[in-house]
């Protein structure tokens, strides 16, 4: 791993011991402008001189450019390494240079075809490197076309002059001017501002706009208002700020060098290859050490057992495994891109289908990052708001114009028709006039202006009984208005009607002459309802008297607790005449504070309330719900506010309805809740400050809770929160899109990141990324990753069950001296001949059972178990031997040899070709040459071989299921097996039947078609039993035989 720079580990530890290195959020402007150097003019600040020209030079040689320092890149060359370092890797290597060692030992016309095993040993290493390679190039490569680089340019002041520079010439003490719409170029200081609004979504996850002020308002630099970070992006308003920190200094230059610190783990499925690896380098090189003992016990030379030791170590090892599982994988990984699912490394594949806890970050993860209209509580009643038509381009067409209510009297219009009026019009958000937002569906296109409103705008736009936004604003001219600001918390707009002047209400006298107005107001509702005589009930004005304020304050209190922004509207009809003197007072600069001074503020009709929020993504709440019924557990871990963290956790199912949390409790019981444990509640919602003081047993009783809800965390302590889960022994994966997430994403067993909404950052720590940006693609992902789980299982038990009918010749051949029953060149043809493509078949195999009902396997469940092992080696490995030496004996029978001919056949030189020796027969009186004897040899090894490929198409079929009979899973499901025993049928032909590959490379002979039939009473009684097995499996739950 590479060494950190000294700088990079002041930071780890910084980081470790403090979320946020900042300060200067608590000094004052002339302290901060002091200690950067930076002349700042309070009064004007656009007359602010800045830093001079040379100081900034000088800043910039010495600080370098003011950008985040990418991630280095592995070269290639160490990613070719890895590929040729792995432990099956060099397993196979040491049994290629085993196999060119044997040849220069033995210098024999027998040992030659050994060049061939030791050249395509090595060329299944190459071609396994070259394959995965290819593979994750291939992913980067779709992930880089997907990051587009934008030139991005600011705004300062030096020497007294207003220039645009591009952002990485940004120094330190630099006086930055920042707009309505401009992503913040640094970390700074606010010095000036005026209604600034930011959305710090990307690095707090919370989707509210977050006001911005000179004053501080919170010692957490994260939560005060006068710093903006690099990255966030302004909403609205405009100011001035200083820049404290620039680059990797910056909060998220900290956060990405959180998520390099992080170290990366192996994949779990890595984890299991390497011990099988190990297991089996164990047995093959235990094997040949017995086996090289026994020889010299036997009377052996050294060299003959060194030799037969070679070819043990080589059978036991399954040659066909390393491509099977690589290219198992690539067919998921293309299987999982056309769900957009971007795998960039093949093993991670396996490891999202064994994720166990899901730690999901909440905006533009579980939620849209989009503010909707969900309630309304009009005529003393609560209401839900429908959004029928999702993908709504434009309102119906209709005989009669759709209504903007501005023809009708006021008597006409209900407290609904009202509330809508007034969110139309008491707006300054507009949907963004270019001609591809406008042909995106309403809710999906982008607005210029505040969150909440655009939820308003959108709301109006959507229903199909009044008029489009732009119909309300042209029938009702604006006169007057007072934008939102943090002080009053409302905005104020007063409008006339245009199409009717004499505009009056149904308490006003139709005659009159006064022209009247509308002045519309929304805002904070307890703001709002302080300025409110009446209310608006039915087509009744009434009273607002105690009742209705209690109505008001529980309907209040009912939005509040679901975590809805809430929205206030009155309105209230004035004469026009006093909007014209207001306007003069302003006019000779009178009017102070943005109050208007002869526009009556007090008075208005209640109209009633909308509730806002950030709702789930479509699909999301039948994920989480999927989820919990394949046992793994979903945690929000988020930035946002605890309540509104608890609101929409419960809306999409991470919270059960009836669950009751600390605070729930203490309600009920009139207490603290401090005093109350963790273990009483259902579910947890914790804070990010009270996770720095859990102790270990408090940790456990949270982590023990299947419903849990972390807010306001910091990177730092998302990193905490995976870290304990898998001290548990859980398989952790993180799914965010936020830079606040990538350290987080890195640390995990499996991390998810977004492509669309997810930041360059996070998606670099990613192992997997959603393309669409659904969460519930990962369902998708989890079920093809329990599906290649039980796949490569499958692929495994079906490749290494033949391993039995290779090893065991090479045993009666130490063990009693007959003749070799399969050479090592067959062997190689069986693993990576007639098996390859039928071990890649089952890679296509449908889902055994309902796959996302069962529990996530755990992380000490093996993928090679012992039970696989015995399964494989000594239940259908074991018939499997029998089938082969039953035919290999018949072989001799047939072409006069009996069996007992066979016993120490070899310490007597026969069936040698460089022996001149010939075998008496007694039953015959035959005396059979060395060719003889030779081809009778060669015969039976050819039947022994095919043998195993007959009976290993018995065992393709056993293995299509785990637990379920094959002829209830079916037959069909997967036309890709045939294919595999298709191929191994015509290549068996090729090898046996055609001239010069079969005589003179491979040493095989013509099978007459006795030898083709005594292998398949053979092939039914292994299905008969692999049948039994699984039948004692579902019925007596004998789950030792379960592999």
């Amino acid at each position: 791993m590479k060494q950190k720079s000294a700088k990079e580990v002041k930071f780890i530890k910084k980081s470790k011991k403090k979320a946020i290195d900042i300060s200067e959020h608590e000094l004052s402007v002339e302290r901060v402008c002091e200690t950067y150097g930076t002349s700042f003019n309070q009064d004007k600040p656009e007359k602010s001189t800045g830093l001079t020209q040379q100081v900034a030079s000088e800043r910039l040689k010495v600080n370098g450019p003011n950008q985040l320092t990418p991630p280095k890149k592995r070269p290639f060359i160490f990613k070719i390494i890895e590929q040729f370092t792995s432990l099956f890797a060099l397993l196979l290597i040491v049994a290629g240079l085993l196999s060119f060692l044997n040849v220069a030992i033995e210098r024999t016309t027998e040992s030659y075809p050994n060049i061939f095993l030791g050249v395509i040993l090595w060329f299944i290493v190459i071609m396994n490197a070259t394959i995965t390679l290819v593979q994750e190039r291939s992913s980067e490569k779709v992930l880089q076309s997907f990051q587009q680089m934008q030139s991005d340019s600011c705004m300062v002041i030096r020497d007294g002059i207003p220039q645009k520079i591009p952002v990485e010439e940004l120094v330190l003490g630099d006086l930055v001017r920042i707009e309505g719409g401009d992503k913040i170029p640094a970390d700074l200081r606010v010095v000036s501002c005026s209604q600034l609004k930011l959305d710090n979504a990307s690095l707090t996850g919370e989707t509210e706009p977050q006001s911005r002020s000179v004053e501080m308002t919170s010692k957490n630099p994260l939560e005060t208002n006068n710093l903006v970070f690099f990255g966030t992006l302004a909403l609205e308003g405009s100011g001035y700020g200083i820049v404290i920190r620039c680059g990797n200094q910056t909060v998220i230059g900290q956060i990405a060098l959180l998520a390099g610190a992080s170290t990366e783990k192996k994949t779990p499925l890595r984890r299991e290859i390497d011990s099988f690896v190990r297991k089996i380098a164990v047995l093959a090189f235990t094997m040949a050490i017995i086996f090289f003992c026994l020889g010299f016990a036997i009377g052996n030379s050294w060299f003959t057992n060194f030799l037969f030791a070679i070819g043990i170590i080589i059978s036991n090892i399954p040659q066909g495994l390393i491509p099977t599982v690589t290219v198992c994988l690539t067919v998921s990984a293309k299987r999982l891109k056309a769900v957009n699912v971007l795998v960039k490394k093949l093993e991670h594949v396996e490891t999202l289908g064994s994720t166990s806890v899901i730690c999901s970050d909440k905006t533009g993860t579980l939620t849209q990052n989009r503010m909707t209209v969900v309630e309304l509580w009009v005529d003393g009643r609560v209401s839900s708001v429908d959004y029928q038509d999702r993908y709504m381009t434009q309102k119906p067409s209709t005989l009669t114009p759709l209504t903007s209510y501005s023809k009708e009297g006021e008597e006409q219009l209900t407290t609904d028709q009202m509330l809508r009026r007034c969110s139309a019009l008491c707006s300054k958000t507009y949907f963004v006039p270019e001609e591809d937002n406008l042909r995106k569906p309403i809710l999906d296109r982008e607005c210029e202006g505040d969150a909440s409103e655009t939820a308003l705008v959108k709301f109006i736009q959507t229903r199909t009984d009044c008029a489009t936004i732009e119909e309300f604003r042209s029938d009702y001219t604006e006169l007057y208005s007072i934008p939102f600001n943090s002080k009053n918390k409302w905005m104020l707009s007063i409008r006339k009607n245009n199409h009717l002047p004499q505009w009056t209400t149904n308490t006003t006298d139709s005659a009159s002459t006064d022209s009247k107005v509308l002045l519309l107001m929304k805002g904070a509702p307890e703001r709002i309802i302080q300025r409110c005589s009446h209310i608006r009930v039915g087509s009744q004005t009434l009273p607002l008297d105690d009742n209705w304020k209690q109505n008001f304050k529980d309907a209040y209190d009912f939005f509040a607790s679901k975590g809805e922004r809430v929205l206030g509207f009155a309105q209230l009809f004035i004469d026009e005449h006093l909007v014209e003197e207001q306007l003069r007072i302003e006019k000779s600069g009178q009017t102070s504070d943005q109050i208007a001074q002869s526009i009556p503020m007090e008075g208005l009709c209640f109209l009633g309330m909308a509730g806002l929020t950030d709702p789930p993504k479509v699909g999301v709440p039948e994920c989480i719900g999927q989820c919990k019924k394949a046992g793994i557990q979903v945690v929000m871990v988020t930035g946002d506010h605890p309540a509104t963290a608890k609101a929409i956790a419960k809306q999409v199912g991470i919270i059960e309805s009836d669950a009751r949390t600390i605070d729930d409790i203490a309600e009920e019981e009139s207490c603290d809740p401090k005093t109350i444990p963790y273990s009483r509640a259902d579910a947890i919602v914790l804070h990010g400050e009270e996770i720095d003081k859990l102790t270990s047993k408090e940790w456990k009783q949270i982590l023990k809770k299947k419903q849990i809800v972390f807010a306001r965390t910091s990177p730092q302590q998302k990193l905490i929160i995976v870290t304990k889960f898998q001290e548990l022994g859980h398989c952790v994966a993180v799914t965010g899109d936020g830079t606040n997430d990538s350290p987080a994403l890195k640390k995990a067993d499996v991390g998810v990141a977004m492509n669309i909404s997810g930041s360059a950052v996070s998606k670099e720590a990613a192992a997997i990324i959603l393309l669409d940006d659904n969460f519930a693609s990962i369902v998708n992902g989890i079920k093809e990753g329990r599906l290649i789980f039980d796949n490569l299982k499958k692929s495994i038990a079906y490749t290494v069950s033949h391993l039995s009918a290779e090893i065991f010749p090479y045993l009666v051949f130490i063990v009693f001296s007959m003749p070799l029953p399969i050479t090592g060149l067959l062997i190689l043809c069986v693993d990576l001949g007639t098996e390859l493509i039928s071990a890649v078949s089952l890679a296509y195999e449908t889902a055994e059972s309902d796959i996302m009902s069962i529990p996530p396997r755990t992380k000490n469940q093996p993928l090679v178990s012992s039970s696989l092992l015995i399964f494989s080696y000594l239940q259908m490995g074991v018939i499997e031997t029998l089938a082969c030496f039953t035919n290999y004996f018949l072989v001799f029978a047939y072409y006069g040899i009996p069996p007992k001919y066979l016993w120490e056949a070899t310490s007597k030189d026969y069936f040698d070709i460089n022996s001149d020796k010939k075998l008496y027969i007694e039953e015959t009186g035959m005396y059979l040459d060395k060719m003889y004897q030779h081809n009778v040899l060669c015969t039976a090894q050819t039947a022994f071989f095919m043998t195993i490929v007959i009976c290993q198409w018995a065992t393709l079929f056993s293995c299509k299921t785990r637990r379920l009979s094959i002829f209830t899973h079916g037959l069909l499901g997967n036309l890709m097996t045939y294919f595999g025993l298709i191929y191994s049928a015509c290549l068996l032909v090729i090898l046996i039947y055609v001239p010069f590959i079969g005589d003179y490379i491979f040493n095989t002979r013509f099978m007459i078609i006795d030898f083709w039939l005594y292998p398949i009473p053979w092939m039914f009684l292994m299905i008969f039993y692999d049948e039994m097995r699984k039948w004692v499996i579902r019925k007596l739950n004998f789950s030792f035989l379960f592999w």
